[in-house]
């Protein structure tokens, strides 16, 4: 039993965490890019992720200022595992070949991002 506990607070671990990583970064992207605040911060506290260029361009911009991709785009595994260490390998594979063909880095890191998400939900 104990063990189960131990199991799912390792889970919910990146989602507890998960704003206060954003938010250093949110004004500053959310005025780069044009976003919606009710959006940017839709997606950041609640896991929304609406079909909007403008959101996008800010998990793009957010995503970029924490580490998690550089600037090509490429998806840095060893910053994301930091932050959510839980979140086998395999997924950061899957959501890399996912996404390895779209050109549009707002799109790729949009589509990244909901693909890592989806092992949480």
């Amino acid at each position: 039993m104990i063990f189960l506990v131990a199991i799912v607070l390792l889970t919910a671990g990146y989602l507890d965490i998960r704003p206060s990583i954003y938010l250093p970064y949110a004004s500053e992207c959310m005025c780069k890019k044009g976003a919606d605040p009710d959006k940017a911060y839709g997606f950041i506290y609640s896991l929304k992720y609406p079909n909007d260029p403008c959101l996008k361009c800010f998990v793009r911009c957010s995503s970029t200022s924490i580490g998690y991709f550089n600037s090509f785009g490429e998806p840095q595994d060893e910053v994301i595992l930091r932050y959510a260490p839980e979140v086998p390998q395999q997924v950061l594979d899957t959501c890399r070949n996912q996404t390895k063909n779209e050109l549009d880095l707002c799109e790729k890191l949009f589509k990244y991002s909901r693909c890592f998400i989806s092992y949480f939900l």
